[in-house]
């Protein structure tokens, strides 16, 4: 390895103000010349590191040396660099009239900042395995080659052309122009500066916000999930939220990796321990604000499906949903979705059964006002019971029914014998249980001898005879 070694030179320019430099020694070259206007580096095998600071009329560089280090500052005239060997990494400040980086070599990393890239736009046409923008004020840039491209508070920088393939980080300002590119990133401080902003009813933010949505990751979806509940609240256009919502869904959602006839996942986020709780609610409360829109519609009974199978998520919402005081009115419907699927599908997960039998009983009491005014719910609530209560639980809740009702119940039975409730017990057999439906069906009665029996997990819901 050899020592390192500096050389400042001060070339002589020849009469259109250019100079070749060849067969340096030093490993570590620094050229100043207060009027060198181009510069052309060629045949010094030992070179490593080229410093070009303070050079206020050189335009055009260009370098045939393969170099661990490229620094050039303070070059202001500075219109372009030709880099036509490798090169490690090239670092630009001061450059503001820099507008073409070209070349057949690669460079490892190229970092233009402090000002560095012409106004109006700068053309790189380079091997690069990272670019980073910092504080330029360009308003142009084209991309030829595929790269990492990290735009760090670009603030002026509104079109792009860049090549396909290329994945770009945004800090500080996401121009809009990004469209046709691979997303790789943005930091948190923007989003939540966008978020902030979308909240406030701020339309521009709300467009930048749209644009951005696919970087967005998962540890962000709470968040993401209450400004667009936020936005749709202060009078967005619910079919242009729905479809950022949707957006979000189709990159973000989490596919179950059990398939279940007639059934697949639709409501299933991955989200922070801390938030996720804010998160779904915010989602739900979306559905609820676009239910009108028929795509969200028919969205909401696989959303209704898809949680009957999260029991820790289903628990939060329902508790969420019994007590949180706020205005729900999808609740009805979305609840009678979920009922309906967990009356049809098996197996089903018991805590998903045990919470709503529990509820559907709350729901058929006499004083379950709100209920009362949903028809659809009160008979999913029912429909349920008769297939998840025991058996002979069943058959002493529809014997009581079957005075007031007696059109119905007996529906009810037929139907049950066709397709038995799914919970057994053991004073009851199957057999058993249909030759006393058939004989409540043909006598309006049970035989008097026939009593109802309570399980721990199902206790006998007494409270049902006052709904009936």
């Amino acid at each position: 390895m050899r020592h390192r070694t500096e050389q400042i030179l001060s070339p002589q320019p020849d009469a259109a103000g250019g100079a070749r430099v060849c067969d340096v020694q030093a490993t570590v070259l620094r050229i100043v010349h207060p009027t060198l206007r181009a510069l052309d580096l060629c045949d010094s095998p030992d070179l490593q590191q080229l410093l070009l600071i303070d050079l206020p009329e050189l335009q055009q560089l260009r370098c045939d040396v393969p170099l661990q280090r490229l620094k050039i500052s303070q070059a202001p005239a500075l219109q372009r660099l030709e880099l036509h060997a490798p090169v490690g990494r090239i670092e630009i400040t001061g450059c503001e009239q820099l507008a073409h980086i070209t070349g057949t070599a690669a460079t490892d990393r190229l970092n233009l900042r402090g000002g560095s890239g012409a106004r109006t736009g700068v053309e790189i046409d380079l091997a690069a395995g990272q670019i980073d923008l910092t504080d330029s004020p360009l308003q142009a840039l084209v991309l030829r080659q595929p790269s990492r491209l990290r735009l760090e508070h670009c603030l002026h920088l509104q079109k792009t052309l860049l090549a396909t393939g290329t994945r770009v980080w945004c800090v500080g300002h996401v121009p809009l122009s990004l469209d046709a590119v691979e997303m790789a990133g943005i930091d948190d401080g923007t989003f939540r500066r966008l978020q902030q902003a979308c909240a406030a009813g701020d339309r521009d933010a709300w467009a930048l916000l749209c644009h951005v949505l696919p970087m967005y990751t998962n540890d962000l979806l709470p968040g993401v999930l209450m400004t667009l509940l936020k936005t749709l609240q202060s009078g967005i256009d619910a079919a242009t939220v729905w479809k950022q919502r949707c957006r979000l869904a189709h990159r973000l959602m989490v596919h179950s990796s059990r398939r279940r006839a007639g059934h697949h996942s639709a409501w299933r986020w991955s989200m922070p321990a801390d938030l996720g709780a804010d998160g779904w609610r915010a989602d739900w409360l979306l559905w609820q604000g676009c239910r009108h829109l028929p795509e969200a519609a028919r969205m909401g009974d696989a959303m209704a499906a898809d949680l009957c199978y999260q029991t820790d998520i289903l628990e939060q919402m329902l508790e969420w949903w019994m007590h949180s005081g706020q205005d729900q009115p999808a609740f009805p419907e979305f609840f009678a979705a979920m009922l309906v699927h967990a009356r049809d599908h098996r197996p089903m997960p018991l805590l998903t059964r045990q919470h709503l039998a529990r509820l559907s009983i709350q729901m058929l009491q006499a004083d379950a006002t709100p209920v009362r005014c949903h028809p659809p719910l009160r008979r999913a609530a029912h429909d349920f019971l008769l297939k998840h209560l025991p058996r002979c639980q069943v058959l002493a809740l529809l014997a009581h029914q079957i005075r007031h009702d007696p059109v119905q119940v007996r529906c009810d039975l037929v139907r049950l014998l066709a397709d038995p409730p799914h919970q057994g017990d053991s004073l009851l057999s199957g057999p058993e249980f249909g030759q006393l439906a058939q004989i409540l069906i043909l006598s309006g009665r049970l035989p008097d001898r026939f009593q109802p029996v309570s399980t721990p997990d199902h206790p006998f819901p007494h409270t049902l005879w006052k709904a009936a």
